[in-house]
C-alpha cells in the first residue's frame, strides 16, 4: 500500500541545489535552458510534494545525492508497478519544471 505524500520538501530543493552546483552536465543543460538554478530547484520541490510519495521523493533525493545504491535500495521495496509510477512521476516533476522556465 502506498503512502500519503510528505509536506517536508525541503531536502529536495537542497539535494537539486548541490546537484547542480557539481554536476557539469546539470550546469550545461541549465544554460543551454536558459534555467536558472534556484528556480527550477523550487519548483522541483513544489512539484515533488503534490505528484511523489515520501519514499519516492527520499529516492530522489538520494540519486541527486549520488547515492545511488541507497536510491535503488528504497526502489527495490517497490512493485514493478509503483517503480514506473515512479519513473513517471520523477520525469514529470523534472519535464514541468525545465519546460515552464
Amino acid at each position: 500500500m502506498r503512502r500519503l505524500p510528505t509536506h517536508a520538501v525541503c531536502p529536495v530543493a537542497t539535494a537539486c541545489l548541490k546537484e547542480g552546483e557539481r554536476s557539469v552536465a546539470n550546469k550545461a543543460l541549465r544554460k543551454e535552458m536558459g534555467v536558472k538554478g534556484d528556480e527550477v530547484c523550487k519548483c522541483m520541490a513544489k512539484e515533488a510534494k503534490t505528484i511523489l510519495f515520501a519514499d519516492e521523493q527520499r529516492a530522489m533525493i538520494l540519486d541527486m545525492q549520488s547515492k545511488k545504491h541507497e536510491a535503488s535500495s528504497i526502489l527495490s521495496t517497490m512493485s514493478d508497478a509503483d517503480q514506473m509510477v515512479f519513473m513517471k512521476g520523477a520525469a514529470v516533476v523534472f519535464g514541468n519544471c525545465i519546460s515552464s522556465r
